[in-house]
Parts: structure tokens; C-alpha cells; sequence
């Protein structure tokens, strides 16, 4: 693994092209994916701060400014950029149970903004796809069903940033959660957390979340019986 990381750090730093880049950070995610962030933390927060950098400036490239169609031609490189970014949201949260870490509260700082910025492009892919032509079949592809997991994440523990653009969403969310219980689980807890809102809560009444919830629960009940 240090070879590895040696050899990203190197690639990262290069002036090279995207698809370079992109391939670096495939290998990247699946490290992430075996064991973690925190093998990107052992030479110090340098390699971790270059990693979230490149895979942003990446995954805001891939999302800025496309539309629906173009965005699901590159769904598998999206896709694997939303893995990395959704390891970092796992990595902040579970900050302060780690018996160590090297990230100064500046690093966390930026990462935070960044996931920020990454994440409204995430909201305006998904509003694209609500408002898109080919909407019902646009909503069972694998690239609205990441978008949602990694919205999902956020969500579940960031309700304040990004609050508005949510909740305007959150009839379009509910709607995907109907016809999914891998939707329902990725969204369920931060919807939770938005419930607290006033705006927030009317708005999940008025798109039948109760009802949404009740299957979800029955067929989840149904599920464990089996």
C-alpha cells in the first residue's frame, strides 16, 4: 500500500488528463472500498487532502453543466467519483470516534465545503432528471440511484447546508423512495433529520411520505417473516 499511495501521490500532483486522473482514482476508490480512508492518512493529511481534491474537481467536471443524457453516458465514472466523495462523508462523521487523526480543523474545513459544492451539483443533476423528458425512465438508472445514496449520506448528518435545495426536492424523493427500498433506506434517516423542519416536515406530508413509510415497513416486516 505505501508503493500505491507513493504512486497516486505522484499522479495526482502531475499535470495530466482527466482520463488519467480518473483511472488514478478508480484505484483510489477501491482501496477506499477494502479498507477505508485511513490508509490515505498514514504518510500525513497531504495524500488525503490531494485525493478529495482531485476526485471534486472531477466529479464537478463530470457534473457541471451536462445534460441528463450526457450525464448517464459517463455514469460509471460518476458513479465511482460519488464512492470516494461518500467515504469522505463517512470519514467526517465518524471523526471523533477515531483514536488518532492527522486532519487539522482547517483540512476538515475545506473538505466540508467542498463536499458541499460537490453535492449541489449532485441536487442539480437530480432536479434535471425530475423535471427531464424520459422522467420515469430516467429515475431506475444506476447513476440517480448513487446520486441518492450519496445524498443520502449527507443528509443523515449535514441537514442545515444545502437545506433549501433538499427540501424542494424532497416530492421527487419520495417518489423514488416508492418505487425502491434501496432508495427508502439511503433516504430514510437524514428525511428523519429534515422532519424536524417546519417547511421541511410540511412538505413530506404533502408528498405522502406517511403512506411511503408504512409500506416501506410493512414490506421490510414481510421481509424479516421470510
Amino acid at each position: 500500500l505505501p508503493s500505491a499511495r507513493h504512486a497516486l501521490n505522484d499522479v495526482l500532483r502531475s499535470k495530466i488528463a482527466s482520463v488519467y486522473c480518473l483511472r488514478a482514482l478508480a484505484l483510489a476508490s477501491s482501496i477506499a472500498d477494502c479498507l477505508g480512508l485511513e490508509w490515505a492518512l498514514e504518510d500525513g493529511e497531504e495524500f488525503f487532502k490531494l485525493l478529495f481534491y482531485r476526485t471534486s474537481v472531477e466529479t464537478r467536471m463530470v457534473l457541471d453543466g451536462k445534460c441528463v443524457d450526457e450525464l448517464f453516458e459517463r455514469d460509471k465514472e460518476a458513479s465511482m467519483l460519488y464512492s470516494l466523495l461518500e467515504h469522505y462523508v463517512t470519514f467526517l462523521v465518524t471523526l471523533e470516534n477515531q483514536p488518532k487523526t492527522l486532519l487539522g480543523a482547517e483540512t476538515i474545513c475545506q473538505i466540508h465545503s467542498g463536499l458541499k459544492d460537490c453535492l449541489t451539483d449532485v441536487l442539480a443533476f437530480l432536479s434535471d432528471v425530475d423535471t427531464s423528458g424520459s422522467r420515469d425512465e430516467n429515475m431506475k438508472r444506476s447513476l440517480v440511484s448513487m446520486s441518492v445514496r450519496l445524498l443520502g449520506s449527507w443528509i443523515a448528518e449535514e441537514t442545515l447546508a444545502l437545506q433549501k435545495p433538499v427540501i424542494s426536492l424532497i416530492p421527487f424523493l419520495v417518489e423514488l423512495g416508492t418505487k425502491s427500498l434501496i432508495e427508502i433506506r439511503f433516504l430514510l434517516p437524514g428525511l428523519c433529520h429534515l422532519s424536524a423542519d417546519d417547511k421541511a416536515r410540511k412538505r413530506l406530508v404533502e408528498s405522502e411520505c406517511l403512506s411511503w413509510l408504512v409500506s416501506f415497513f410493512c414490506d421490510a416486516s414481510q421481509n424479516q417473516e421470510n
